[in-house]
């Protein structure tokens, strides 16, 4: 399982054993918003920049993914 908070508190990460999807919540409400999908690797770990405008996953498969988190998800594989 993986987990990271944003650096403000304001939001959470989480990507389950074995999952390959990253989903968000709010901590006002902790309610759940759209995540990111379709990821073909299973998430061994998150965590967001300082600034929160991106967040970095690594990959069961030694790979690094990078979100800019503008609502656009566009990825930066390493």
């Amino acid at each position: 399982s993986a987990i990271s908070f944003s650096a403000d508190g304001n939001w959470l990460a989480t990507a389950a054993e074995g999952s390959s999807e990253i989903k968000f919540w709010s901590s006002a409400n902790w309610q759940q918003v759209p995540g990111i999908t379709g990821i073909n690797q299973t998430v061994t770990s998150l965590k967001y920049s300082p600034d929160g405008t991106l967040l970095i996953a690594s990959m069961e498969n030694g790979n690094v993914n990078i979100w800019n988190l503008d609502g656009a998800w566009t990825l930066i594989e390493l």
